[in-house]
C-alpha cells in the first residue's frame, strides 16, 4: 500500500483456523491503520460452518460494525 502511495478500496480477510486470534483481532487494528473505508472478514467456525461475514466501516475512532441482510449478506 505505501509504495502504490494510495489507500486500499476494500480490505477483505479470510480467517485462517490457524491463525484466528491473529486474523480476528490482531489484523483489526493493523487494518484500521490503513484507513480502508470498507473492510471485511470472512470467517468460519468449523470448517462444516457457512461462512460468516462481518463488515467495518472506517471511522477515526475505530471500526464501525456493518449490518448484514437477513440472508448474512453485506451490501459493499
Amino acid at each position: 500500500m505505501t509504495e502504490e502511495g494510495v489507500r486500499p478500496s476494500l480490505i477483505v480477510e479470510v480467517v485462517s483456523p490457524t491463525y484466528r486470534q491473529n486474523d480476528l483481532v490482531t489484523k483489526v487494528q493493523h487494518y484500521l491503520q490503513a484507513r480502508g473505508p470498507c473492510y471485511v472478514i470472512i470467517d468460519r467456525e468449523e470448517d462444516e460452518d457457512p461462512p460468516t461475514l462481518i463488515g467495518y466501516a472506517y471511522h477515526p475512532n475505530g471500526w464501525l460494525p456493518m449490518p448484514t441482510d437477513a440472508h448474512g449478506r453485506l451490501w459493499l
